[in-house]
């Protein structure tokens, strides 16, 4: 990701929304979190404004480099162990959007929480000792049809 003209370090931009993300709340709410913590993060504005002019598919694959570089570290996905069985899984995930359905990422589904526009995620992860290790997400567009299994 090249943000020009930055004084903070660039994974502060990918960080947020991704912090905001699992706890489930805005931007906002993500980085006055983050304040409590005792982090100085860049303000709620200053992020939405830096990943604004981005592309959606260079924004999937920051996340998705962000988790593979998170996962590294470990001793179970990092180095070179024993082959074990996983339990890999794959799931949909539709957040409800309430906006302009003109993006190619609006999909629509079953009417909840006030509408049937969502954007809608792949995310695949490994299950292992009580754990949820996410591997990637994938943004749906419009139009993707689902596959039924073998």
């Amino acid at each position: 990701m090249v943000l020009s003209d930055v004084k903070y370090s660039e994974h502060w931009f990918l960080l947020i929304p991704f912090f905001a993300g699992m706890h489930e709340s805005s931007v906002k709410q993500g980085v006055e979190l983050l304040k409590e913590f005792g982090q100085q993060p860049p303000a709620a504005d200053t992020v939405l404004k830096k990943l604004e002019p981005l592309d959606m598919e260079q924004i999937e694959a920051e996340v998705n480099e962000y988790l593979y570089q998170s996962l590294k570290p470990h001793p179970r996905f990092g180095g070179k162990t024993k082959r074990k069985k996983t339990t890999l899984a794959i799931d949909l995930h539709d957040e409800p959007y309430y906006g302009d359905s003109q993006s190619e990422y609006v999909t629509t589904g079953k009417r909840r929480e006030g509408t049937n526009r969502f954007f809608r995620f792949a995310t695949a992860y490994i299950c292992e000792d009580g754990y949820r290790y996410n591997l990637g997400v994938k943004m749906v567009k419009k139009g993707t049809k689902r596959r039924k299994p073998p």
